[in-house]
Parts: C-alpha cells; structure tokens; sequence
C-alpha cells in the first residue's frame, strides 16, 4: 500500500492511497481533498502518479476504480483520458439449496 499526503503548514489538504494490483498496473482506492482548496484533488493525483513514476518505473496504467455513477466522478475519471473503461458486473452464488 502507498500514499501521499499534500499538507500546507500541518494543515492537510488532500489525501490518497493505492496497491498494485500487478506488475504494470497500481489500483488507485481513494482520494479525498478538501472542496474549499481550488485545485486539491487535481494536485494529489498529480503528486501521487509522480511518486509512482518514480517508485515503479514499471507501472504503466493507473486504474482509478468505478465512480459509482456519480456525474462529478465519472467526468473526473473522463479527464484523465483512460486508456479503457470495464463495465462492471456482480454474479450471485446460487447453491442447490437456495433452488
């Protein structure tokens, strides 16, 4: 797991953090910023993919995870230019006794 924290003085203004998911690809779980702070989570996701560039010179896609349907995040997620988007499915186990 790695992560970042952009602060101003002690203040935190942003926050993020990710694993790799496998040799060439890092699964970005969150980032949070604060709304009042203009530019935030534009500065945290930049920082962060620099700190990767550097600590996984390997890694070659960021993957930053469903947005949930939520307009702001999926415009957002649109901006980075992804490579691809994967459509999501959920499958239910259904065993003989629940028949």
């Amino acid at each position: 797991m790695d992560g970042i924290m952009l602060l101003d003085g002690g203040e935190v203004l942003a926050v993020t953090m990710g694993s790799r998911l496998s040799n060439n690809t890092f699964d970005i779980h969150f980032e949070k910023a604060r709304e009042d702070v203009d530019g935030a989570y534009n500065a945290v996701n930049c920082e962060f993919a620099r700190h990767l560039r550097l600590k996984y010179p390997e890694v070659q896609y960021l993957n930053r995870e469903d947005d949930m349907g939520i307009p702001g995040l999926r415009k957002a997620k649109l901006s980075y230019q992804p490579l691809q988007l994967l459509e999501k499915f959920r499958a239910t186990w259904i065993s003989e006794d629940d028949r």
